[in-house]
């Protein structure tokens, strides 16, 4: 299917040092990786340096996170993204900073955006947000231990693994709401039919003629003769029994994705605690992030935040209901 925005783009790599003849070159780089990278980029270079002093300022650890995950959020590659369309920047800014007239943010999108291609990387919000050294977020080094380093990737693509799989049973189980809603829809109009037909029968008042006419027709509305002669899909029984089908492969592949959610999750947590005991692997701003993602990952899997989540698909079921096929 393709993209109705051209220049959306998937992020890359990390590196451990940026390439390029200037700043602004070595820029370009960094917003073309995956925000994960770009975050911890960020959170090692000011690990210890002023003016986000990240280890000692756990408000501003959180923050830069919640930047990443709206990013995310807002992007249709997800977290696999590394810019958002000018459009999608406008939200994000919008969220962060307070309404805005359609100027002002395009002049404040103009400062954001250093290379001019219409797209906000979260690099660039964050220098431009904290008024950050360009020239020294483009020359700093990421200070991973080598020898580590393939660990550290093994544990973050785990990570990444996890994520993908939580995504996918959060679509999975919303594709089952929706076919829940029009399954009870569908349920409830045909019934409602033929009690309105039923009625008509009982009705001894009324003709003959029209008394049988009803019944012909309950019978046509309860096998689904007329609503496939005639294209009614809300009264086609063969609508009803493929969205059955549907919603049930839906709450498979829901299950399947929790289950391998579960697992790669458990897999990060043992390879990430065993990275945390040695002293130099990496960054402090990598493994605070790696840290932070699993503890995002133990809410999805938890009994309370899976108890929330259902809590709150049947509210919106019980809302869905009533809506018409």
């Amino acid at each position: 299917m393709p993209r109705k925005d051209k220049n959306q783009r998937l992020g890359t790599a990390s590196v451990p040092k940026l390439e390029g003849k200037t700043a602004l070159e070595k820029l370009q780089q960094l917003s073309s990786m995956k925000y994960e990278h770009q975050a911890k980029w960020f959170l090692n270079a000011y690990w210890a340096k002023k003016p986000l002093s990240f280890s000692s300022d756990d408000k501003a650890k959180e923050t830069l996170f919640q930047f990443f995950k709206f990013f995310c959020k807002l992007d249709p590659d997800g977290s696999k993204g590394c810019d958002l369309h000018q459009q999608k920047a406008h939200m994000f800014l919008e969220k962060q900073t307070g309404a805005h007239t359609w100027i002002e943010l395009k002049a404040k999108m103009k400062k954001l955006d250093a290379d001019h291609n219409l797209r906000l990387s979260l690099a660039e919000f964050l220098i431009h947000e904290y008024k950050l050294d360009l020239s020294y977020v483009t020359t700093v080094a990421a200070n991973v231990d080598p020898k580590h380093a393939a660990k550290l990737a093994a544990c973050q693509k785990k990570l990444n693994e996890a994520e993908e799989a939580m995504e996918e049973a959060d679509k999975a189980k919303a594709e089952s709401v929706m076919l829940l809603a029009r399954i009870k829809s569908f349920e409830k109009d045909l019934q409602d039919e033929i009690d309105r037909l039923q009625a008509i029968v009982d009705d001894e008042s009324i003709s003959n003629v029209k008394r049988m006419k009803a019944k012909h027709e309950m019978m046509d509305v309860k096998n689904g003769s007329r609503a496939k002669r005639k294209g009614i899909s809300k009264r086609d029984p063969d609508f009803l029994n493929k969205a059955k089908i549907d919603q049930k492969a839906a709450v498979r592949r829901q299950k399947a994705a929790a289950k391998l959610c579960k697992q790669r999750l458990k897999e990060a947590t043992k390879e990430f605690e065993e990275l945390n005991k040695v002293k130099g692997v990496g960054g402090e701003g990598t493994i605070w992030f790696m840290g932070r993602e699993l503890e995002e990952m133990r809410k999805f899997c938890s009994q309370a935040e899976f108890k929330r989540r259902k809590k709150k698909l049947k509210s919106v079921t019980s809302k869905m209901r009533d809506v018409k096929v």
